[in-house]
């Protein structure tokens, strides 16, 4: 059975020894110290969101109708059985940043050097190696956990991941109302974060039950914690 990273929002403290583990994981140097001295610069694979006093780990979530695969030109994206995680391939990537515009939670970043874009991959070579993932291993509260893949969570993922989609922001204005406009602006903070003609050219590849919002990364990233606190603090008072 496959394996999943799993969040208890109601343990993180928000201390982000998650993301620098993950970081220093992902590199290779291994340590701050190091990098500091080589001049390298990290990246996380994970984001710590802050909503209110709730402190919400986000990383890929592996959707299981993964829009991100759907629209890969190259096929960078993929997985390679129904409960393994989606992997990308760097050296296949060409940096056309088409999953960042589709993923629902804006967990998927291009690389420092702008060559490929990068996510979570679990960690394959240490679980590889029958260690846990860098940001499991790192949590000193145990709110990162790595977990049996069972019906019952697989459900529970599912229903999370289709109340982010239902709940992002429709794609308007449309690219197709704004025939003068390059670049589309996120609807919530107003930067441009993707030209038009792209985004209409993933509108055609995707399925219409599939959002396609008009939001950058940071602000998806945002919103899906927004949500997920809500969810906690709804569960807390049952």
């Amino acid at each position: 059975m496959a394996k999943v990273i799993v969040i208890n929002e109601e343990l993180c403290l928000g201390c982000k020894q998650c993301v620098t583990d993950c970081a220093l994981a992902h590199s290779e140097v291994k340590s701050l110290v190091e990098a500091m001295a080589k001049g390298v610069e990290l990246q996380s694979r994970v984001h710590i969101e802050k909503v209110g006093e709730q402190c919400i780990p986000l990383q890929c979530r592996n959707c299981e109708d993964a829009p991100c695969i759907t629209t890969c030109p190259k096929e960078a994206i993929s997985r390679s059985g129904e409960n393994e995680p989606v992997k990308l391939d760097a050296d296949r990537c060409t940096g056309c940043t088409f999953c960042l515009s589709v993923c629902p939670f804006g967990v998927i970043e291009m690389s420092r050097d702008g060559k490929a874009a990068v996510k979570c991959d679990l960690c394959a070579e240490r679980t590889e190696a029958g260690q846990l993932p860098a940001c499991v291993e790192a949590c000193p509260t145990g709110a990162i956990q790595f977990v049996e893949l069972d019906e019952s969570l697989r459900l529970r993922l599912r229903e999370s991941a289709e109340q982010i989609k239902a709940s992002l922001p429709a794609d308007e204005p449309s690219p197709a109302d704004e025939p003068n406009s390059k670049m589309a602006r996120c609807n919530c903070c107003d930067r441009p974060f993707a030209p038009v003609k792209q985004l209409q050219f993933i509108r055609s590849k995707l399925p219409e039950h599939v959002p396609l919002a008009n939001l950058c990364c940071r602000c998806r990233r945002s919103h899906s914690a927004a949500l997920l606190a809500r969810r906690f603090q709804h569960s807390e008072k049952k």
